[in-house]
């Protein structure tokens, strides 16, 4: 039982714990803060001396509900500035780090320093983010959560527009490290890589609600480049505001696949889904020629992040009769099917595309254009399979640790959990 009376900063009643870190510390050289809320994470070792701790912040800038609810300005590298999330690094001392548990010194002392993942940021026109331009035809004075695709910034309403910081980074929420050749040489990322999304959907922020958050590039899946400290905007893995995303093991060297779990942009109800993009292609399909593509294509396409497309998990008819579901596309069938005690523990499913494909960085499309509406449409559905539709609130996977091709996903609207 808890004891009253006890400090609840060291004195746990079930396990031994001590903090690494607390939001609000401030380093002393950069005069920083650490930011909150603390979400995706992960450790690394910076060189052989050194573990290096990332963590981002579940932020939401003016539509949080703290009295100041805007983070202090992240600058980048040219002088644009983001409030809302940050994505932090902390450097600790690796002997230190190692002895932590065994002593009872604050980890102030083991601290090196700290700062920020990346300091370049890409947006959705594929243009290093620069301050920001009521030009529509200056695409890189633009971030997509409030830009439409002909260049067009949508202003917030009054109560809503940022005072801290030219743009805002939207609630990163789950995060995923993945190192380059996980599951052996050439298969997986060829770079080590950070994976995040801007989550939800910010349609109360405009004057026009959700209509004019649909009609922008809606919100950023983003992988940053960890050894060259650059972050790019993935059209091609969706715009929709998911809350992770998760490689696993594809399998195969020309291949990648990503976990894209949680929301549809307000949008429901949507399947399970998963990105399956191919390596050393350009967004048309077309091999890519390094010696002639610039750092940004040549970095996505050799990941896979150039060309591929969003699959939704698929049931044929009879599945839907097994499990005591009838097909109606607009219906929450997962969540359903969650809810039956007497429904069959397993069954079989595929993953299936729309029409849907992400052209290009020349041919943006607004977030309502995308896959975000075509989960619904009996046109859509693969032929004798129907998407098995469900709440978007899916959150956070796990892959399996082994390295097989077999992922957890929380179904955290209904309490439901999944293996795939």
């Amino acid at each position: 039982p808890l004891k009253d009376g006890e400090s609840a900063n060291t004195n746990f009643p079930f396990a031994k714990f001590k903090a690494i870190a607390t939001v609000g510390e401030i380093d002393d050289e950069s005069g920083l803060a650490l930011t909150g809320y603390p979400d995706g994470q992960a450790a690394m070792l910076a060189d052989d001396k050194t573990i290096r701790v990332i963590y981002q912040s579940e932020s939401y800038a003016t539509m949080g509900r703290a009295p100041k609810p805007e983070t202090y300005p992240w600058q980048m590298k040219n002088g644009v500035t983001f409030t809302g999330s940050h994505i932090h690094t902390i450097d600790y001392d690796r002997a230190q780090f190692a002895d932590f548990m065994n002593n009872k010194n604050a980890a102030k002392g083991m601290v090196k320093g700290s700062g920020k993942l990346f300091d370049t940021v890409y947006n959705g026109f594929g243009e290093i983010v620069s301050a920001p331009s009521f030009d529509p035809s200056y695409l890189s004075g633009k971030w997509g959560n409030q830009t439409r695709p002909d260049g067009t910034l949508v202003q917030f309403k009054p109560n809503f527009r940022l005072s801290e910081a030219d743009y805002f980074f939207q609630s990163f929420c789950g995060a995923w490290y993945e190192q380059a050749n996980k599951y052996g040489q050439g298969i997986g990322f060829r770079d080590d890589v950070w994976l995040t999304a801007e989550e939800w959907e910010i349609g109360q922020m405009f004057p026009a609600g959700k209509h004019d958050s649909a009609s922008t590039l809606g919100l950023a899946s983003v992988v940053v480049d960890i050894a060259n400290r650059t972050a790019y905007t993935v059209p091609a893995l969706g715009q929709t505001g998911y809350e992770k995303l998760m490689p696993i093991n594809s399998g195969h060297k020309d291949y990648v696949v990503i976990v894209a779990a949680g929301y549809n942009h307000g949008q429901e109800p949507a399947p399970n889904r998963i990105y399956v993009g191919i390596k050393d292609r350009r967004a048309d399909g077309s091999k890519i020629n390094y010696a002639t593509a610039n750092e940004r294509d040549a970095f996505l396409a050799r990941n896979g992040l150039l060309y591929g497309k969003i699959y939704g998990l698929a049931l044929a008819r009879e599945t839907f009769a097994k499990l005591g579901i009838e097909a109606k596309l607009d219906a929450k069938m997962v969540d359903d099917y969650m809810k039956n005690k007497d429904a069959p523990n397993s069954f079989n499913g595929r993953f299936y595309p729309t029409s849907y494909q992400w052209q290009g960085f020349d041919k943006p499309l607004a977030v309502q254009d995308t896959e975000m509406m075509l989960w619904e449409q009996k046109e859509e559905q693969p032929k004798g399979y129907a998407f098995f539709n469900g709440d978007t609130k899916t959150e956070h996977p796990a892959a399996d640790p082994s390295g097989a091709a077999r992922y957890f996903q929380n179904m955290t609207d209904e309490g439901g959990l999944l293996a795939f």
